[in-house]
């Protein structure tokens, strides 16, 4: 699952691909985290519990690498956080919680994990509404600089219609004067 998924992330750039794998993988890696937890508490020797953990967290690495990868491609291709059902919440629960048994150092790398996993999630949706808003952002002020230029256009066609009005007065006040000037000359050519 984690090599398909790492694939997946280095060859395509099919989100709902990558989305469906990666909440398979979610799933499985707190299923993982539960069976570590019921595992730890099955050895009686803290000896044993402490060889054991670290035999997890030394694998646990790679897992919180390939989940910092995968984030980080949601992040480049603006996908928006994966949502975690209330199955997969309550068995991060489970995990967190621990038993008052074992409080060792397996139940909190548990629940470090678990908890780096949903900050993880979380700033991704953090960087992809960011990242939405600078384009809400840009798109507002595309939509601004659009109806300035409208209303620049009505303004400049409403001083050219006025323009053209005062040419025709002034071709009309002229051509009456003409008129005017034209009956006067007849009327003293008549006389």
């Amino acid at each position: 699952m984690c090599d398909e998924l790492e694939q997946l992330t280095s060859e395509t750039k099919d989100t709902d691909a990558v989305k469906q794998v990666y909440t398979t993988w979610v799933s499985l890696y707190e299923q993982l985290l539960v069976s570590h937890e019921q595992f730890q508490k099955l050895l009686e020797v803290d000896h044993d519990r402490e060889l054991d953990d670290a035999w997890f967290q030394e694998r646990n690495k790679n897992f919180i690498i390939l989940n910092d990868n995968v984030q980080q491609w949601f992040i480049s291709n603006q996908v928006p956080k994966i949502v975690v059902t209330t199955a997969q919440e309550d068995s991060m629960s489970r995990i967190s919680r621990g038993s008052r048994r074992s409080r060792t150092s397996s139940s909190a790398s548990s629940q470090l994990s678990t908890a780096k996993l949903k900050e993880e999630q979380r700033k991704a949706e953090l960087i992809a509404r960011a990242n939405s808003l600078a384009d809400k952002k840009e798109l507002e002020e595309a939509k601004l600089q659009l109806r300035m230029r409208e209303e620049e256009l009505e303004i400049k066609t409403e001083m050219q219609v006025s323009e053209a009005k005062v040419k025709v007065i002034e071709a009309l006040e002229k051509s009456m004067r003409e008129d005017q000037e034209l009956e006067e000359s007849l009327i003293k050519d008549e006389i």
